[in-house]
């Protein structure tokens, strides 16, 4: 293990474990030099580990903060709706739908999809909590099977629209996770594929 692969273990437990609280500042760079030893490219390595990771946010003149990362560890990436997970969370949960749109799926969405021709929706919604951009939901779903979806299924639920409208199960086939940042914004992208079929009658 290399020298700032320790330095980020050693701050990622003490954040895990509380000795850091959400909110605050890390110390600063100098410090953290001081405290391992260790050269200013070596901390930065850490701290850019951190931040990728989603555990900090680097702000402009301020330093790295701690982000709450208890508010945004749920499991987006199941077959929950989104809209029933937000009764857990705290604070202000919005949907924001950015694309909504019938596409022809390239070879990729084809295979995960298991479709050779026909049409896909291709979703993207931004989950906003408290005011901060936290989660990329981008869904692909086969246009043939579900039937008359719009802008405003996508808004409220693609789960209940899917499951309690058109009376169908889901199973993410696929599921691609990432963390991405713009500019100080944290960001999870989540992608998936979801297979479809009728809900047993019997």
């Amino acid at each position: 293990m290399t020298k700032y692969q320790k330095i980020y273990q050693d701050l990622l437990e003490k954040i895990k474990r509380g000795d850091i609280k959400p909110h605050t500042l890390l110390p600063s760079e100098s410090e953290l030099m001081k405290i391992y030893d260790a050269s200013r490219d070596t901390v930065r390595k850490a701290l850019d580990l951190l931040l990728n990771d989603g555990y900090i946010q680097k702000n402009k003149g301020k330093g790295s903060v701690v982000l709450d990362i208890n508010r945004i560890a749920f499991p987006v990436s199941g077959v929950t709706s989104f809209k029933e997970l937000t009764k857990t969370l705290h604070g202000e949960v919005k949907t924001i739908v950015t694309l909504f749109s019938e596409e022809k799926p390239d070879e990729e969405i084809q295979k995960a999809l298991y479709i050779k021709d026909g049409l896909v929706y291709h979703v993207k919604r931004i989950r906003q909590i408290e005011g901060e951009k936290i989660i990329l939901d981008e869904d692909y779903l086969n246009k043939s099977i579900v039937e008359g979806l719009s802008y405003q299924d996508a808004e409220n639920s693609l789960y209940e629209y899917i499951e309690k409208e058109l009376g169908l199960k889901i199973s993410f086939a696929s599921k691609k996770r990432n963390n991405c940042s713009k500019g100080n914004r944290r960001r999870k992208t989540i992608i998936r594929y979801a297979w479809l079929w009728p809900s047993c009658m019997c």
